[in-house]
C-alpha cells in the first residue's frame, strides 16, 4: 500500500513527550530516519498480538540478512525495539522500515537519542 514516514522525537536533557502514532494500517510500510541510536516504542491495547517486522536491506557475503520479527502481546503489550545499527537496518538514506501484522489498539513512537 503506502510508505509512511514517521518523525523521530529527539530526547533532550529536559526530556521529551513522545508522539504516539495511531491510525496505522497493516498494508503500510513505516519508515523513520535512523542515527543508530533510535528506538521504536510499541504499545498494544488491542485484543490480538502484533508482530513488528523490522526490515534489513543488508547482505552478508551475498546473502540477505533476515528481517527481525518482534511480537508485542495483546491487551497490555509494551515493547521498546532497537537501537538499529545503520549497517544492518539502514537504507541508503539512513531510514529504517517496518510493518505491523495487527494494528487495532496499536500505537508507535519513534524516540531518538541525539
Amino acid at each position: 500500500m503506502a510508505t509512511v514516514a514517521l518523525v523521530p522525537d529527539v530526547i533532550t536533557e529536559a526530556g521529551v513527550a513522545a508522539n504516539y502514532n495511531g491510525g496505522l494500517a497493516t498494508g503500510n510500510t513505516y519508515t523513520f530516519r535512523n542515527n543508530g541510536k533510535t528506538l521504536l516504542h510499541v504499545k498494544n491495547t488491542g485484543g490480538a498480538a502484533t508482530t513488528v517486522t523490522v526490515n534489513s536491506p543488508a547482505t552478508l557475503r551475498g546473502h540477505a540478512v533476515a528481517a527481525d520479527a518482534v511480537v508485542v502481546p495483546a491487551t497490555n503489550g509494551d515493547k521498546f525495539i532497537g537501537p538499529f545499527p545503520q549497517d544492518v537496518y539502514g537504507d541508503q538514506n539512513h531510514d529504517v522500515s517496518f510493518t505491523l501484522s495487527v494494528v487495532a489498539g496499536v500505537t508507535v513512537a519513534v524516540i531518538q537519542i541525539p
